[in-house]
């Protein structure tokens, strides 16, 4: 089980100001690394009050979303309407916007299926 404090104290950010909140509730924070490579920690279960209690990782670079931006399967014209936002400024919420994506069309088609999840625990 990896510990929630070990990911704040390496810098891990989310959609919400609280990571708590960012990675429990809205089940997705990330932290940047090397050469604008985006280490991302998601959620891939919910237990019976709605919070996220089993995650999975993922890596991806501002380029790999522009690439997945403009796979077939992508209505970006829904996507944009759904959270009103213009092309160039969603590409730009990068990784924000990877939050949107998944709330529109799941993790798994985002960052593929989950084979071996993991618990993320609040104690120390």
């Amino acid at each position: 089980m990896i510990k929630f404090s070990e990911l704040e104290n390496e810098g891990f950010e989310g959609c919400d100001a609280d990571l708590d909140i960012s990675l429990y509730e809205y089940g997705l924070i990330w932290k940047k690394e090397e050469d604008d490579n985006y280490l991302f920690y998601y959620g891939t279960s919910l237990n019976n009050v709605g919070e996220y209690y089993l995650f999975d990782f993922a890596h991806m670079s501002k380029e790999d979303w522009i690439e997945l931006l403009n796979e077939s399967w992508v209505n970006m014209n829904d996507v944009l309407s759904f959270c009103d936002i213009k092309k160039k400024d969603f590409i730009n919420n990068f990784p924000y916007d990877v939050n949107t994506m998944i709330m529109y069309y799941g993790y798994e088609n985002i960052f593929g299926s989950s084979y071996n999840p993991f618990k993320i625990g609040l104690e120390d």
